[in-house]
């Protein structure tokens, strides 16, 4: 390698005695001593050699990659080894509200939505709300009987107010919603319950629960509504009938569920989702978590509901060991 490279420098000998005259750039005309392989150059030919070899920026240190909590990926063991073992068609996702981190189990793939799709109009009306649209008593009871028994009819009128009057301009305001959250992998095609009635492009609705929990986490953080419309739909979410208390409440202890129950039949079998937010005190002040269940093609009613209940449990544990 030395060799190679001195010969070049030889080599250009020619040029660098024209191009750096030894006068101008004040170096004596000694000459170096023969290296061990005789070859031999001036000091003028390696100060211009220098002058001419631009210099290389070191390479930016990477950014340490960040690490999860070993605690949530255990977590996401246990919830994966609960769905296989169930043998129910089942997803889940997970997100720490204070830091962000988030799991799931089948996140990505798409699920019949049933009524969770119905918490993105019920979303839409607040937003409405705050923004001064139409007072909070137009739409203050059908929010809270939507939430109840989770009522499809109520839902879709709030979606006709939402929409200015019509399903359509309701359907497609909600789709508008869904984007600007960046929920790519969901779609909003028809009010929950009334495909005869309008439809999109004849669509099934459906959810990811991974997409679910980015909605959820940018409503908690107030990135969609601010903190006082925040608090007042999670409280109309706390209100939900006894009957419709047995998925995600089932599994937590003494915290705040804040949830929308989807539940429906579709000819592969029934279709049973939760979805919500745990809010629990702790002594360092109120924390949070986003949790999303989706079963479909259950073979009979509420078989899922043991694994539902079991992975709300799961990730209430792991919560409550962590915070409190």
């Amino acid at each position: 390698m030395i060799r190679r490279f001195l010969v070049l420098l030889l080599l250009l000998g020619t040029f660098l005695m024209t191009a750096c005259p030894l006068e101008l750039i004040g170096v004596e005309s000694t000459l170096l001593a023969p290296d061990p392989e005789g070859v031999i150059i001036s000091d003028s030919e390696v100060a211009c050699v220098a002058e001419a070899v631009p210099a290389v920026a070191p390479s930016p240190t990477p950014a340490p990659t960040p690490t999860m909590d070993p605690g949530l990926l255990a977590l996401r063991d246990r919830l994966a080894a609960a769905i296989e073992e169930s043998g129910i068609n089942a997803a889940v996702a997970v997100t720490d509200l204070q830091t962000g981190e988030s799991i799931d189990v089948n996140g990505d793939d798409p699920r019949h939505a049933g009524c969770t799709l119905n918490w993105f109009v019920l979303l839409s009306n607040v937003i409405d709300v705050q923004e001064g649209r139409y007072p909070e008593s137009e739409v203050a009871s059908l929010i809270s009987r939507t939430i109840w028994g989770s009522n499809p009819v109520t839902a879709r009128d709030l979606l006709i107010q939402s929409g200015g009057g019509s399903v359509e301009g309701g359907v497609l305001k909600v789709r508008r919603l869904l984007e600007g959250l960046g929920l790519t992998r969901s779609v909003f095609d028809h009010p929950p319950g009334y495909s005869e009635q309008y439809t999109t492009d004849g669509s099934l609705n459906t959810l990811t629960a991974n997409d679910m929990n980015r909605a959820l986490t940018a409503f908690y953080r107030g990135e969609v509504v601010n903190e006082q419309w925040r608090d007042y739909l999670l409280e109309k979410m706390t209100n939900v009938k006894q009957g419709l208390q047995y998925l995600l409440p089932a599994g937590v202890g003494n915290a705040r569920v804040s949830h929308k129950n989807g539940f429906t039949w579709m000819p592969g079998g029934w279709v049973d989702n939760d979805i919500g937010i745990v809010v629990f005190d702790s002594s360092d002040g109120p924390r949070a978590y986003a949790i999303s269940f989706y079963s479909q093609d259950v073979p009979w009613e509420y078989a899922d509901v043991p694994l539902g209940q079991t992975l709300s449990r799961l990730a209430w544990e792991y919560f409550a060991a962590k915070y409190l």
